[in-house]
């Protein structure tokens, strides 16, 4: 079966399709002829999607009767953690999730012959691997790239996304960089480190992932950015906007390192932990040069969407939610 544009027409199954990307996700395949199934929690509202998609209800260890005739699955559900107990083997969720439960997903999928998988994790599984050893977030998200490539075997062909930093309406966690975006709507946001960020609109990264399902390299993995704004101008740039007129200045990274690592230190007095160490966040947030994304345009096309617009779009969606 073939849609208007020449394009086979997929049943895909799509996890963490109430979230913010994967909302995206599924408004993009439908607008291009697939059929669309969703795995959501008993609790999950998918009242916040479009009409015409089927909703299975579960748990990611309870995937395999929603994969059942699907041609493709895009796993994108998954935690970010939290500040969690040290001595948690869980992680505050971040194994049980990020690891088995795509493990689950991504086995069950093998087994029920499905042909062609995307899974989304981070940018920083391909820019900092070496973190693994001390964050819990990153080796989760390595460790769950790894999972659903040893499960696929041969017989199922799996793609990986790794994003930036993602702009767009309908953030309702909000993730980090949404987080970012409505403190300094919030006027909360008066110093930021030296350096940037590789910044991407929502709509490219489901671009991206829809080009994924069709012609993405088995077992390759995408790194997805687009533009490099520099903390200073980005933020100022909302605050503007927001009329506050209130200056974001710059500070050092060293001295940003040094409150952070207190925190760590104070943390660890607690018996306690970040998924990401706040010394190593500070690094993680100042990147120094653009991205080079250009072997992911090259396979999935060119970005075509416009960060400052996304950014607009989040700032009108967090207005609206927050009464801003």
């Amino acid at each position: 079966m073939f849609n208007g544009e020449g394009r086979a027409v997929m049943r895909v199954l799509v996890t963490g399709a109430t979230g913010f990307i994967g909302s995206h996700v599924v408004e993009l395949l439908l607008s291009q002829g697939h059929e669309v199934r969703i795995l959501a929690r008993a609790s999950s509202d998918v009242s916040v999607l479009p009409p015409g998609i089927e909703t299975v209800r579960g748990d990611l260890g309870q995937a395999r009767p929603a994969l059942e005739g699907v041609d493709a699955v895009v796993h994108l559900a998954g935690t970010g953690g939290g500040v969690h107990a040290r001595s948690d083997p869980d992680a505050g969720g971040l194994r049980s999730v990020n690891v088995e439960g795509t493990r689950q997903v991504f086995q069950a999928a093998r087994d029920a012959g499905v042909r062609r998988g995307v899974l989304v994790t981070s940018m920083w599984t391909m820019l900092r691997p070496d973190l693994a050893a001390t964050s819990p977030y990153v080796a989760s998200r390595m460790d769950s790239e790894a999972a659903a490539l040893e499960v696929s075997g041969g017989k199922l062909e799996t793609v990986i996304l790794c994003p930036a930093f993602v702009a767009g309406a309908r953030d309702r966690g909000p993730n980090l960089p949404g987080a970012l975006i409505l403190a300094a709507m919030r006027g909360r946001m008066p110093i930021v480190p030296a350096g940037g960020m590789n910044w991407i609109a929502a709509t490219d990264v489901a671009l991206a992932i829809t080009a994924a399902l069709e012609q993405g390299v088995p077992g390759q993995r995408y790194l997805v950015g687009a533009e490099h704004r520099e903390h200073a101008e980005f933020f100022a740039r909302i605050v503007r906007r927001t009329q506050r007129r209130r200056p974001v200045w710059t500070v050092p990274r060293s001295l940003l390192k040094a409150i952070a690592a207190a925190a760590d230190v104070t943390l660890a007095v607690a018996a306690k932990r970040a998924p990401i160490a706040l010394r190593h966040a500070v690094d993680l947030l100042s990147i120094d040069a653009p991205l080079d994304c250009t072997p992911t345009w090259r396979a999935l096309g060119e970005p075509g969407g416009s960060v400052d617009e996304a950014v607009d779009e989040a700032m009108a969606w967090f207005a609206v939610q927050h009464g801003l």
